[in-house]
Order: C-alpha cells, then sequence, then structure tokens
C-alpha cells in the first residue's frame, strides 16, 4: 500500500482469483479512482508500489523483472519497463 503525496488517493495491490489487480482509491470517501489487472506471472513475492512526487504516477514492480508505470490522470498504463536481471524491489 501506499499513499499520494499529495493526500489525494491510496494505492493497493489486491489477489484476486489467481491475479493481481491495481486499485486507487480516493482517500477521503474510499471511491475508486483507477484500477488495472497484471499479468498472471506479475508477483511470486509481494509486488512494491510507489507514488511519484508529483502524486500523477504509480510505479509498481513484481518479481517479473518489469516495472510498470500507470498514469492516473488518464487512469491506464504509461510504460513498461523491461530488461531487468531481478525482481525490481
Amino acid at each position: 500500500m501506499a499513499f499520494a503525496p499529495d493526500g489525494t488517493t491510496y494505492a493497493a495491490i489486491a489477489m484476486v482469483v489467481n491475479s493481481f489487480c491495481v486499485y486507487i482509491r480516493s482517500h477521503s470517501d474510499g471511491s475508486g479512482v483507477m484500477s488495472g489487472w497484471m499479468p498472471p506471472h506479475f508477483a511470486r513475492t509481494l509486488p512494491r508500489v510507489a507514488y511519484s512526487r508529483d502524486s500523477q504516477r504509480l510505479v509498481v514492480a513484481g518479481s517479473d523483472e518489469v516495472v510498470r508505470v500507470w498514469s492516473i490522470s488518464r487512469g491506464r498504463l504509461s510504460h513498461v519497463l523491461e530488461g531487468h536481471e531481478r525482481a525490481v524491489a
């Protein structure tokens, strides 16, 4: 779980039917802001989430050696950074 630096949202990763889903929720009322599914091989260990300093992007990393950057304002995956030799923490 991670809290946005601007205090407006928080992010969490949940396992749903053997897949991981990233949820971003409003801090004030818990309403959904964004959600997205990770590929089935995404994590064999607990994934990591972190916000950018401006609270506009969420970085998600798992044991699949890929970093995914989500655009919160667009509500979608914006970058996939591959090529890491080990799990990204």
